[in-house]
């Protein structure tokens, strides 16, 4: 069957499994809520820094009988600074005026409708004529009713009385058009001003007011000197009507009474709403704060108590009381639990071949509280420390906190998981801890910038030698930060703080290593994760395992060793990790070492199988498959490479044997199904298990070729690839056709190097029998 033809579409393989893991069942639901809770508690109570603080009872002109230190750093409100500023604030808030914009064409409609009806009444027209044509009405003359409505028209624009004069020159004059056009603009003129009453004083010490517009509703800041009097206002109409020439010095004093009667305010002081500015400029006060910082001494024995010492000790008292430090372990217990659900819930999308979920979960988890107690354990340490020493730099604690372990978990977490569960582990751890030191923004740069060089140096690191080189460098990086850090601060240049806070981060990145190292294995064991260390210890050939596979079963060993070199080319090819598989596959046989005489590559002229029956056989090649599971976990190897004991048989048939059965059963009538015939299973689940499986058969039948040309060893790997492929080996697991023809091409170049030809050696024919040695004289 030419394979080559038929691989070409990167399809996946049927029975590949798409989307995220299955979901929980309820008892992993129950155990992850649990988990979820006790830890959101723990870390609550543990990242909580409460500090409790006890002084006597003191009034003022006490002397002290005690020193009294400040636990924590703390803010508290100056009250007193705070009221000062808040009456400030109402003192300089602006008064809030009303401007009508249409009050004075409202008067001039006044005015117009009173001569209107003015008119009427008297019977004239705009020009002041009656009907007949005559002019030179008087108002003594009119009759008292004429006279009486005349009067109250009058009184409709606010004129005070009496009006008899008033009237007597306008009924003189016929209420003409003419006046009513002057009358109008000289109120427009008068109207123009921000008029306010004589009673509104609350502007003289104001330079600028708020001036609403009743009509848009805008409110704009003016300038105080805006306002204007109604004197003021009257004065400078009466000097506009003095120079108008329009009318007679005899009428002036009769227009400038109208005008003056119906100029009235168009500004209103609005005391509600200067009342709401005054608050809301209140509010926008902040308080006065005032800064304490741990350690300092208040008060000295001896010193006489006053009001600032009352004052800073009452309210360090009010900050440490019990019932606050319960509320806040409460919040932040909350605030830690919907921390640690997104977390695992993000987890819930990471998918790795050795890690399930609850497992991976619960490892984060631990090495999240792991490295939490680590800095705090340390940190209280470098606090002794520091108290130890006399001069500073060295007796200033915050320099000891660039020497705390803050890259241990991302480390950790990187070589066991990955660095994709690495980086949305810092991303939680970072926030933790700086809550957990109360950090401030350059602190938190510090943490999340370690984490991040640790994962880059760590994700290389293979050997146990290679931790120490990745924390050596991530020492070099941590150092240079904290310059970069303090250069940052703008704090001033100090060769001796610098040097010795530099000192200190370097050796953090070989604190962060040496927990690393020792932690590793416990935690490889714990969770039996196959770490590239952990590989490179396994593939040690002076393993006491592998040296009794050697001794026992020498055949199964070269076979392990070609089937390695097999699987590590394939894994390349497909991007797998190579190591992983050469080491899978030194153990993939492990159980022939119980019975190795039944295995073709240990017999020697003589087979076992000859001796006994069908069935026994098969119960004997089932067997090792289980003998290699028990012997792989009795030495603790990595459950990743266990599982591919059993799945690297798949649940094939034992071709041979159940031939043999056929036969023998032809014999006596019978009937074989093949079920009995096949291994146990479970079928390949990864791409590793299905690499192992094609390269232990493809390495066994190529041994059985005596052409290992080319051409020859492409159709053997294209046959068995067909056959297995056909059978269904591969039905549960993710390897696609284009990697298929990626491993075969694999096979074959390891293959062909595997059974290269050599030159012949001129004067022998190996390929003729040998003739016997002469015998050796004693």
């Amino acid at each position: 069957m030419n394979l080559s033809k038929r691989i070409q579409q990167p399809v996946a393989v049927q029975g590949m499994p798409r989307g995220k893991g299955s979901p929980l069942n309820r008892w992993q639901i129950v155990v992850l809520l649990v988990l979820l809770i006790s830890l959101s508690l723990f870390l609550s109570a543990f990242l909580t820094r409460q500090s409790h603080f006890s002084a006597p009872i003191y009034q003022p002109g006490d002397i002290a009988r005690a020193d009294i230190i400040i636990p924590m750093d703390a803010l508290i409100e100056d009250k007193a600074a705070t009221q000062a500023r808040r009456a400030e604030a109402r003192a300089h808030a602006l008064p809030v005026y009303r401007f009508n914009p249409s009050l004075h064409n409202d008067q001039a409609a006044k005015l117009k409708t009173a001569f209107d009806q003015s008119r009427t009444l008297l019977g004239l027209n705009p020009m002041g004529k009656d009907t007949s044509g005559r002019t030179g009405h008087t108002f003594r003359t009119l009759p008292t009713a004429v006279k009486k409505q005349l009067r109250s028209i009058i009184h409709t624009l606010d004129i005070k009385p009496p009006v008899d004069d008033l009237l007597v020159f306008l009924t003189r004059g016929g209420f003409t058009s003419a006046m009513e056009e002057q009358l109008i603009l000289l109120l427009k003129d008068a109207s123009s001003a921000n008029l306010v009453s004589d009673d509104t004083l609350f502007a003289r010490d104001k330079e600028n007011i708020h001036k609403l517009n009743i009509v848009t509703g805008k409110m704009e800041t003016v300038p105080a000197g805006l306002l204007s009097a109604p004197a003021q206002v009257r004065n400078n109409v009466g000097k506009q009507i003095g120079q108008n020439s329009r009318f007679a010095a005899s009428d002036r004093p009769h227009v400038r009474r109208i005008v003056e009667g119906m100029i009235v305010p168009n500004a209103t002081f609005d005391e509600s709403m200067t009342k709401s500015s005054q608050e809301e400029a209140v509010r926008n006060v902040d308080h006065v704060l005032r800064k304490l910082k741990k350690g300092k001494v208040v008060l000295r024995q001896g010193d006489e108590v006053g009001a600032d010492h009352l004052f800073q000790i009452e309210a360090i008292r009010k900050i440490s009381s019990t019932g606050s430090s319960t509320m806040q372990t409460i919040g932040m217990a909350f605030l830690i639990g919907i921390l640690l659900t997104i977390f695992v819930f993000f987890v819930r999308f990471i998918s790795l071949n050795q890690w399930s979920y609850l497992r991976l979960v619960g490892f984060l988890t631990l090495t999240l509280t792991v490295n939490l107690l680590m800095l705090k354990a340390s940190w209280y340490v470098c606090e002794s420390v520091s108290q130890s020493f006399l001069a500073s730099p060295f007796n200033d604690k915050t320099y000891f906190f660039y020497l705390l372990p803050f890259a241990y978990g991302s480390m950790l977490v990187t070589i066991l998981a990955g660095e994709r569960c690495a980086q949305l582990f810092i991303i939680f751890f970072c926030v933790l801890a700086g809550q957990s030191f109360g950090t401030d923004s350059y602190g938190f740069f510090y943490i999340l910038i370690t984490n991040l060089t640790g994962i880059v140096f760590m994700r290389k690191a293979t050997q146990r030698i290679g931790l120490i080189g990745a924390g050596f460098k991530l020492g070099l990086s941590a150092a240079l930060l904290f310059l970069i850090l303090q250069t940052t601060r703008q704090a001033p240049p100090d060769w001796i703080s610098g040097s010795f806070g530099a000192a200190l981060a370097f050796l953090s990145g070989l604190v962060n290593t040496l927990f690393v190292a020792f932690t590793l294995p416990l935690f490889e064991r714990i969770f039996m994760v196959t770490t590239e260390v952990r590989l490179s210890e396994l593939g040690n050939l002076n393993l006491p395992l592998i040296r009794e596979m050697m001794i026992k079963t020498p055949g199964t060993y070269n076979h392990c060793i070609a089937v390695g070199t097999l699987c590590e080319g394939a894994a390349k090819a497909v991007g797998l990790n190579p190591l992983f598989l050469r080491v899978a596959s030194l153990y993939h046989d492990i159980g022939k070492t119980v019975q190795p005489e039944y295995f073709v590559e240990n017999q020697h002229e003589v087979n076992p199988h000859d001796q006994i029956g069908t069935q026994q056989s098969v119960d004997i090649l089932k067997g090792h498959v289980i003998e290699g599971i028990r012997i792989a976990k009795k030495e603790y190897l990595p459950p990743s490479i266990v599982d591919l004991i059993p799945q690297h048989h798949g649940t094939k048939l034992m071709r041979f044997f159940y031939e043999k059965a056929k036969k023998e059963a032809a014999v006596s009538g019978g009937e074989i199904q093949k079920d009995p015939y096949r291994y146990s299973g479970p079928k390949p689940q990864t791409k590793a298990a299905a690499i192992l499986m094609l390269a232990d058969g493809i390495e066994a039948a190529a041994r059985t070729l005596n052409d290992r040309s080319q051409q020859q060893l492409l159709v053997l790997i294209q046959k068995i690839i067909s056959d297995t492929t056909e059978d269904g080996q591969f039905s549960e697991c993710s390897i696609t056709l284009s990697e298929m023809n990626r491993i075969t091409y694999s096979f074959l170049e390891t293959l062909s190097s595997y059974y290269h030809g050599r030159v012949a050696y001129p004067g022998f024919d190996f390929n003729n029998p040998l003739l016997p040695l002469p015998p050796q004289k004693s």
